[in-house]
């Protein structure tokens, strides 16, 4: 009787946790940001903009095309947003090549491949395209105004420090990644492996998901069933984070295999809350998508000075159940 309750709890709480995301999600329309773009500058006219995110089924992604919806209205020009089901360049060339064929005013283009994208980029900048890029980058500057993101080596170590704390320094770990050659999952890594270096740590070779939820659930299930000593994960982004989570359940391994996670998706943030994660590294795709409009409409109003192909570091921001409640902490959570 005693175990049928406590499966029970285990099943209530994931029913929970899986329930927010939808109900998250759904407010992501009417709800404002304190980390949205600061650019008052109007449009001179109303352009037309097109977001093309890098899949379309992703909170991060989500939480982008609210903050460059809110830029947009404030602005006063159209937004469109569009994307792939599955993050890959063969799946997002056609859409952009399709957005190009319109030729809207701007492209706030999230590239999941940095070469396959590239001559893209160029190609709307050849047409009279004004280009940014956020997440992930092109790998030609020149072919952008500019580039939103946060430093992914830097979260990669504070993710791989964190989760070497929280194990005690010792024991497997293992790292859960999106795809192979994905320049912000290949950052983030090299960053987690630069905080283990030295330390009693064993990490274990890394594994992809490809950003489907399902596949990432398979991949976890097999380690955890592998490796009974497993003490921590490292989830490289939100589908596996979310991937994770359910895993973590499946295996009744919450508590006993720490985890830490990139992102802070609606069902991250509630699985922190639970105990399931120990820690979230939280990025600012609101603000990659409001700035990332701001720059465009700045450009596209004559200002092509104050843009000129930089980098702007986004930051990031820990996230733990001791802090998560705080106000200041609470609006990195995606919308």
């Amino acid at each position: 009787m005693r175990e049928r309750k406590k499966r029970g709890v285990r099943m209530g709480l994931l029913m929970c946790v899986l329930c927010a995301v939808a109900i998250a999600v759904a407010a992501c329309g009417s709800s404002s940001d304190s980390n949205g773009g600061s650019s008052d500058s109007k449009a001179k006219k109303n352009y037309r903009i097109t977001l093309v995110v890098g899949i379309t089924n992703n909170p991060f992604y989500t939480s982008m095309a609210a903050g460059a919806q809110e830029a947009a209205k404030r602005l006063g020009v159209t937004l469109d947003v569009q994307g792939a089901t599955e993050f890959s360049p063969s799946a997002e060339t056609p859409i952009v090549n399709a957005v190009i064929a319109k030729k809207p005013d701007g492209l706030v283009l999230v590239p999941t491949d940095s070469k396959a994208l590239d001559p893209i980029a160029k190609a709307a900048n050849d047409a009279g395209i004004t280009v940014a890029t956020a997440d992930i980058d092109v790998a030609t500057p020149s072919n952008r105004i500019a580039f939103f993101a946060s430093d992914n080596t830097v979260g990669g170590e504070v993710a791989g420090k964190q989760l070497v704390k929280d194990i005690g320094g010792k024991g497997k770990v293992f790292v859960l990644a999106d795809a192979p050659n994905v320049p912000t999952g290949v950052a983030r890594v090299n960053g987690f492996k630069k905080a283990l270096e030295g330390t009693g740590v064993e990490m274990l070779p890394v594994q992809y998901s490809d950003e489907q939820q399902g596949k990432g659930t398979a991949v976890v299930d097999a380690v955890l069933q592998g490796n009974p000593d497993l003490a921590g994960i490292f989830a490289e982004d939100t589908i596996n984070g979310q991937a994770t989570v359910v895993s973590l359940h499946n295996a009744h391994k919450v508590g006993k295999v720490k985890a830490v996670a990139f992102d802070a998706s609606p069902e991250e943030v509630e699985a922190l809350r639970a105990g399931i994660f120990s820690a979230l590294i939280g990025q600012k795709p609101y603000l990659m998508g409001a700035s990332a409009v701001e720059a465009i409409v700045d450009h596209l109003n004559g200002d092509t000075t104050k843009w000129h192909g930089q980098k702007v570091d986004t930051g990031f921001q820990v996230i733990t159940q001791k802090n998560m409640d705080d106000p200041e902490v609470a609006k990195f959570f995606y919308k």
